[in-house]
Formats: structure tokens, sequence, C-alpha cells
């Protein structure tokens, strides 16, 4: 089965979630935005994504919303 990782990112919040081809959500992930830093923003992203447990679901891409 193949899976993606949806991020959506706003000024209070960036939500992650694992998507099935069938469009089911397996995994959701919901943080506080940090700000004041982009090396600290970008490594909340790596981080979020890393706590979706990607590895399990080798996903095909990864959309994101700003």
């Amino acid at each position: 089965m193949e899976h993606v990782i949806a991020l959506d990112i706003g000024g209070t919040n960036i939500r992650a979630a694992i998507i099935n081809e069938k469009f089911k959500i397996i995994k959701v992930i919901r943080k506080a935005t940090l700000t004041g830093s982009v090396d600290l923003f970008l490594k909340q992203v790596v981080d979020i994504i890393e706590d979706l447990s990607y590895q399990e679901y080798a996903p095909k891409a990864i959309v994101m919303g700003v």
C-alpha cells in the first residue's frame, strides 16, 4: 500500500499526517509552530516527520500547505 505525508504549516500550529492510497488517515500529529528562528522551525518539521514513524510506511511523497 502506498502512503504520503501531508503537512499543514500555519502560524499557530503544524499538523502532519500519514495518509494511505484510499485517503485514510493513519496517524496525525499537531504541535504549536515554533517561531523566531528558521533553523529551529526546520528542525521542528524534521522532528514531526520522524514522529510519524515514516520509515514504517515508506511514503512516496510529502505534500505541504503553508
